[in-house]
């Protein structure tokens, strides 16, 4: 989606340096060019946003709560309806961001969790993947 976005961008930068005179002159407006940027830039974020959106709304299993439980070896995930348990060693990395950790399954497949419901919890999360060598991770505070 990025490579798309930057196409566009520059697909429209051209159209505007087109019109100005700055890379040639035209008699017409290069229509094929401004409608493709637009479409790149404002249409498909757009519809990817509300297609998540939509498939949050109608999906009850990615609405449900999500107790997590953090062991030296394992992380368990357990809603209404499902039970997961996956190793440490199987985990991509951890990233922190300022509200979030995310805990990647994959290159793809991320865990969000909100920082608040850490609680006091939060430093002995880092420590833990912190003490996992094998594990990527980009934590603040650690």
């Amino acid at each position: 989606m990025a490579v798309f976005m930057v196409i566009g961008f520059l697909n429209l930068v051209y159209v505007v340096l087109l019109i100005s005179g700055v890379v040639g002159k035209t008699q017409r407006l290069p229509l094929f060019q401004l409608l493709f940027g637009l479409y790149i830039v404002i249409f498909l974020p757009l519809v990817v946003y509300y297609k998540a959106k939509k498939n949050f709304q109608n999906n009850l299993r990615v609405q449900e709560p999500i107790v997590y439980e953090f062991t030296d070896e394992t992380i368990k995930l357990t809603g209404e309806s499902f039970n997961i348990e996956f190793t440490w060693e199987k985990t991509h990395k951890v990233i922190e961001l300022k509200n979030w950790m995310l805990i990647y399954q994959n290159n793809l497949v991320a865990n969000a969790i909100e920082k608040k419901n850490f609680g006091d919890q939060l430093q002995a999360f880092r420590d833990l993947v912190n003490s996992k060598s094998y594990l990527k991770s980009k934590l603040m505070n650690s």
